[in-house]
């Protein structure tokens, strides 16, 4: 579900490059399957998509202490020495 957000939210393309789903394309696929089905239940994206708020009907088929994978892109940076 947070992935059909992010899509919602953020466009495919921006999704893609922030969050790692390349190895598991089924859940983009299946992503945008329940975006056209299920709007309704889909979180809200707070605070940068950090902070989710899950939907009343969505918390009632998830349980109150789910907590979806992380799939953030780490950043790396390099700083030269010299």
């Amino acid at each position: 579900m947070v992935c059909a957000a992010r899509i919602r939210d953020m466009g495919l393309q921006k999704m893609r490059e922030n969050f790692d789903y390349d190895s598991e394309p089924d859940i983009v696929e299946a992503a945008n399957v329940f975006l056209g089905k299920h709007c309704e239940l889909l979180p809200k994206l707070v605070d940068d998509e950090n902070e989710i708020a899950r939907a009343p009907e969505a918390l009632r088929c998830l349980g109150r202490d789910y907590k979806p994978k992380n799939r953030v892109i780490p950043h790396v940076y390099v700083v030269p020495r010299g």
